[in-house]
């Protein structure tokens, strides 16, 4: 059995859109390096509130993961955000 290798990925949650298009590459670029590991990918925010453009990417990857058949998991607060995504009683503090 191969050893597979998780490769974590940190989304600053306060991402402007400016910087948007850097995160993404980043984000795909760990996403390409794990699949060439033939591990998985995690991605975790540095903190909680993610502004909409993190939340997008987040979304994002998800679905390029899927794509690529690429294992992803998300930390914590990644995870709490996600799950914000899919309340329809979540704040509108996340979408500001």
């Amino acid at each position: 059995m191969q050893n597979q290798q998780t490769t974590e990925f940190i989304l600053t949650a306060n991402l402007k859109p400016a910087d948007a298009t850097a995160a993404k590459d980043g984000l795909l670029t760990a996403l390409g390096e794990a699949a060439k590991a033939g591990g998985g990918l995690t991605v975790e925010l540095d903190e909680d509130a993610p502004l909409t453009c993190a939340l997008q990417l987040l979304v994002a990857v998800e679905h390029s993961a899927s794509a690529a058949a690429t294992p992803l998991s998300f930390g914590p607060r990644a995870q709490a955000a996600r799950s914000t995504l899919s309340n329809p009683n979540a704040t509108e503090n996340e979408a500001k």
